[in-house]
């Protein structure tokens, strides 16, 4: 399920904008949850999740930059849109690192190309915990470790879940994963979360707040650094 937020003053842009999405994630045959906001105000005080957000930039009170720091502040992971017809607020749209930047009117074939990069990044990783099943996505896994021959995951809010999958199977799980990196042979760590490292040790920061630091193994280091800096430009 996706959590999609509109949040544009116009109404006839947002009831147009809620119909392309609804069509799109019709046609993929997912499922959605759209809401739509008539400020940046009223999605600031809404306070639920958010995973994919649509932001006018020129609003009364909250303008769509300033809204999008917020939900960012909330949620790390939620993609931004920026749309609006204003090309000025291009160099704030690229600091805020939104997903993608698009002018009034939305053409429809860029804006699903756009909907599918986001969508096809979101797959989920479903294993036992303590005999019961628990399906994550794989942005909200931090990291993966094993420790006395068990694994855990470590999720974004620091829920920690032991299992019983053994390392090499959780390597075969997630090789193909774009943002997942092997640095240690007791570590599969998601890139999305590191927060610095040298060449003995990596930082994880958590969306609460928290960190962890990871041993960082000499004979895996190179491949890591090539990871992050493949990650830094896909971000760009």
């Amino acid at each position: 399920m996706f959590n999609i937020s509109i949040c544009d003053d116009d109404p006839y842009m947002r009831d147009q904008l809620k119909n392309l999405i609804h069509g799109y994630f019709i046609q993929k045959q997912l499922d959605c949850n759209i809401r739509l906001f008539s400020s940046g105000d009223e999605l600031d005080r809404f306070g639920g999740r958010t995973d994919i957000a649509f932001l006018d930039v020129e609003m009364s009170g909250l303008n769509g930059i300033q809204t999008g720091y917020r939900l960012m502040n909330n949620n790390v992971d939620t993609v931004i849109f920026i749309i609006t017809s204003h090309l000025e607020y291009l160099d704030q749209a690229m600091d805020l690192k939104v997903f993608r930047y698009f002018e009034k009117p939305v053409n429809r074939a860029r804006l699903y190309c756009a909907l599918d990069a986001v969508t096809q990044q979101a797959g989920e990783l479903t294993f036992l915990s303590e005999h019961l099943p628990v399906t994550l996505r794989e942005r909200e896994v931090v990291c993966i470790y094993s420790f006395d021959r068990k694994t855990f995951v470590v999720t974004d809010t620091g829920v920690i879940y032991p299992t019983i999958v053994t390392m090499k199977e959780w390597l075969k799980r997630t090789e193909q994963i774009a943002y997942y990196s092997h640095p240690h042979y007791s570590y599969i760590v998601n890139l999305r979360y590191v927060s610095g490292f040298d060449d003995r040790s990596i930082i994880l920061r958590l969306n609460n707040g928290k960190t962890m630091r990871i041993d960082a193994s000499v004979r895996r280091f190179n491949q890591f650094r090539e990871d992050m800096a493949y990650a830094m430009r896909w971000r760009l």
